[in-house]
């Protein structure tokens, strides 16, 4: 329920860097994509460079995943 009221999602995997590897979580963290439909987020001027607006990743996208218990 969550993800399908949230304006944006960051859709980071903070399983795949070491946990120890701060460089690597902030990078991993800085370059995720940005899942959205709100136009506030869409506007040029916040010019963050990875947005999307569709994508079917499991954990940012409502409803895709596995069912809930």
């Amino acid at each position: 329920m969550s993800l399908a009221i949230a304006d944006g999602v960051w859709c980071s995997d903070w399983d795949a860097p070491p946990a120890s590897d701060i460089d690597a979580l902030f990078a991993d963290g800085y370059q995720s994509p940005l899942l959205t439909t709100s136009r506030r987020l869409l506007r040029p001027r916040n010019d963050y460079p990875n947005v999307l607006t569709d994508a079917q990743i499991v954990g940012c996208t409502p409803g895709l995943g596995p069912p809930l218990p």
